[in-house]
């Protein structure tokens, strides 16, 4: 028997916060917090840190810290709880010698601790690094320079796209456009030159569903580092006290969703990440990375790339308000000037016809007609005079529902046309692609 393939419905079910395994260049800890024991931890503390993980269940996290470390560690884990402190430096004890780990740790609303250890799985090392926090003014400082005279989305975009290429080393990084109904668009891409461009391409909704938008709200950033590796499952599976999987929202290792890892091998991607771009408290969109082999950004990078991401997306709010300000000017401008221009007609209905262009161009209108005593007055695509009469005399059964410029008299109609149709779309990543056929395959669509 053939196994059955992933449809959408499967992926937006899919329970991506309780996956019960993290990937494999990291190790979890789940702890009790009044005493630091562990719950739980990832089986691959084996070869991480020369611990068998069955054997740490009910030991003191603690232990595992050189004795010398073993108070600043306590008070970072514990200060987790009400203060920032991540990343900061785990030195473990493994064997005769001592590791290094970045440590990043968070609470659970069940009000366990979580600690996660992460190190540079091609190039570990015990410095301690402040690649992050170096680079970060400067691209800041950088960018907001260029975007000085940008008001739109696009522009800004693309000076996302290329500063955050060149700070994570990333083959291609790609600004990713919700629409309203959470279709998403590349509105900016970074590539190194012989890749082929995803620019204006359009994603269906499907591929990103509901729960992973909200996972996005709640973990601004997602590093995959190798999609060919193999998830690394929790010990025990579940928690050894409530029976529940855990709750791996805020989990920077979260394995991902399968359907999403064959995804991005299907677009021959190796490593991936993701920062939420957020407006008004909505996602209004992704900074996509992507490298065509496995790639590690430390957490120190990665936290830049969303402070940087938090001022971009203040800047898109702020320029988009501008815009809309501009816009909302130059609509009152234009029509306080026709209103103007009509009090110079003895007969303001029938003048509307002079006025007709100026009018379609105040309502962004494909075609405009007025109808009145004097006749009938067209501009662009309006429909041919029949048609008109025939639209009036519908209207007129709804005529209490709208403007009447006229009472008991012949009506009068000023009638605008916007088409119904939108330009051409180019979608890619049908959900074939997700059931392991090529994602290359693009197709125009209307809508």
């Amino acid at each position: 028997m053939s196994e059955s393939l992933p449809s959408i419905d499967d992926c937006a079910r899919e329970p991506i916060h309780i996956p019960g395994s993290v990937q494999p260049h990291g190790m979890l800890f789940v702890l009790e917090t009044e005493r630091l024991i562990i719950l739980q931890v990832s089986a691959n503390s084996k070869a991480l840190i020369a611990r068998e993980a069955v054997e740490l269940s009910g030991v003191e996290f603690l232990e595992l810290i050189p004795a010398d470390a073993r108070g600043p560690v306590e008070r970072l884990v514990r200060d987790a709880a009400t203060t920032y402190v991540n990343p900061f430096r785990v030195p473990m004890t493994v064997g005769d010698e001592v590791k290094f780990f970045d440590g990043i740790v968070h609470i659970l609303e069940s009000g366990e601790t979580v600690v996660e250890l992460e190190r540079d799985p091609e190039s570990p090392r015990d410095q301690e690094s402040t690649e992050g926090l170096d680079n970060y003014l400067q691209i800041v400082h950088r960018s907001l320079a260029e975007l000085s005279g940008v008001c739109h989305a696009r522009d800004i975009a693309a000076v996302m796209a290329r500063e955050v290429k060149g700070f994570t080393g990333f083959d291609r990084v790609m600004i990713y456009h919700f629409a309203p109904d959470y279709h998403g668009m590349v509105i900016a891409e970074a590539k190194e030159p012989e890749m082929e461009p995803y620019l204006d391409l359009h994603y269906p909704a499907s591929d990103i569903p509901p729960q992973a938008r909200e996972l996005y709200l709640k973990n601004p950033v997602r590093l995959l580092h190798d999609v060919s590796a193999k998830p690394v499952p929790l010990v025990p599976a579940l928690h050894p006290q409530s029976g529940a999987p855990l709750d791996m929202s805020r989990a920077v290792l979260r394995s991902m969703s399968p359907i999403h890892v064959q995804y991005l091998k299907n677009m021959d991607v190796g490593s991936s990440l993701s920062i939420s771009l957020v407006v008004d408290g909505k996602l209004w969109g992704l900074i996509a990375c992507h490298h065509r082999t496995p790639r590690f950004v430390s957490y120190a990078v990665r936290a830049t790339a969303c402070l940087y991401a938090i001022v971009m997306s203040a800047q898109l709010k702020a320029k988009g308000a501008s815009l809309e300000n501009l816009r909302m000017s130059s609509a009152r401008r234009m029509a306080l000037d026709l209103i103007t221009g009509l009090k110079d007609y003895s007969d303001p209905v029938g003048s509307l016809g002079v006025t007709l262009p100026a009018l379609r161009d105040l309502f962004k209108a494909d075609g405009a007609a007025v109808l009145s005593l004097q006749g009938i007055r067209s501009e662009g695509s309006a429909p041919e005079d029949l048609e008109l009469i025939s639209l009036r005399q519908q209207l007129e059964k709804h005529r209490t529902e709208g403007i009447v410029i006229t009472h008991e008299a012949p009506l009068s109609s000023l009638l605008w046309q916007r088409a119904c149709h939108g330009p051409r779309v180019w979608w890619q990543s049908t959900l074939e692609s997700k059931r392991g056929l090529s994602s290359s395959a693009m197709k125009p669509s209307s809508g």
